[in-house]
């Protein structure tokens, strides 16, 4: 299988920042799983903060360093790109991106700050045959696999309503939250007056 060339759009905390003080050997950042991965090449980071790529790629031993996504485009050939930038710039880049040879986006959770931009995120990749992965792991975390298969086969009975306690806030991390429930019990329907899952 040939290895995909990956960038990652952002040298920020998720995009390489949180594995500078991380001494377990799982990664942490984009950055360090695509490095860790050995069906991925970590070709180029691009951010517009000169020292982050810098450090980022004297850390991860990346030549190409880029602060603009055009020059990047111009000098690079990709097939995956991390979008780890600020949630209102995800449509601009998507849109900027599709326009390229790329296979596949990974995008940062949330999606979108609105759901107009989410569907047009959406709909350019579906139109361009792209890829299109939200950052919501914890669908791959074989605890919920596990919660799911119960769910599904009726252990704990017919589930009538699910409560949700979160204290870390809605934007960013609450995402997860709301992914889990639709992972686990489908999408949500309004039906007279109120929502309910399949």
């Amino acid at each position: 299988m040939k290895k995909l060339r990956v960038a990652v759009i952002g040298c920020g905390r998720i995009g390489c920042g949180f594995d500078d003080n991380n001494f377990s050997k799982k990664a942490l950042t984009h950055a360090g799983s695509y490095q860790k991965n050995q069906n991925t090449i970590l070709n180029a980071f691009c951010d517009i903060d000169k020292l982050k790529l810098e450090k980022y790629g004297k850390k991860y031993n990346i030549d190409k360093l880029f602060k603009s996504t055009n020059e990047m485009f111009d000098n690079s050939e990709l097939d995956l790109i991390s979008i780890c930038t600020r949630t209102n710039s995800h449509l601009k880049l998507v849109e900027k991106i599709s326009k390229t040879n790329i296979k596949g986006i990974f995008l940062e959770k949330p999606i979108s700050d609105n759901i107009n931009d989410a569907k047009k995120i959406i709909k350019i990749c579906k139109s361009k045959n792209i890829q299109l992965i939200i950052d919501h792991q914890r669908r791959f975390d074989p605890f919920f696999h596990e919660l799911k298969k119960i769910i599904q086969i009726g252990k704990i009975g017919n589930i009538q309503l699910v409560n949700i306690f979160y204290g870390a806030g809605i934007a960013n991390t609450g995402t997860h939250v709301f992914d889990l429930l639709r992972y686990l019990f489908g999408d949500a329907k309004y039906l007279k007056g109120h929502f309910s899952h399949n």
